[in-house]
């Protein structure tokens, strides 16, 4: 599901978002300012942190339903 949207692996967590790997079209920082400016969708860029050894991951809070709809469906734009 999220690989059909740029977004490689997804890693379960025991917190209530999810960690991403962004595997196509964009960066993990394009990804982050897009989604901003385009729905006022906040989500982390973790990119830059020396843990992921250069690989773009961005963390996506679990909301409700609406909000969530809202994200896979810029995600599908």
């Amino acid at each position: 599901f999220m690989s059909a949207r740029g977004l490689g692996d997804v890693y379960k967590r025991q917190a209530n978002y999810f960690l991403c790997e962004v595997t196509d079209k964009y960066s993990s920082k394009e990804l982050s300012k897009l989604l901003l400016d385009k729905a006022n969708i906040l989500i982390k860029d973790c990119g830059a942190k020396a843990a992921f050894s250069g690989r773009d991951y961005v963390r996506i809070a679990v909301r409700g339903k609406e909000d969530n709809d809202s994200l896979v469906d810029i995600l599908n734009d």
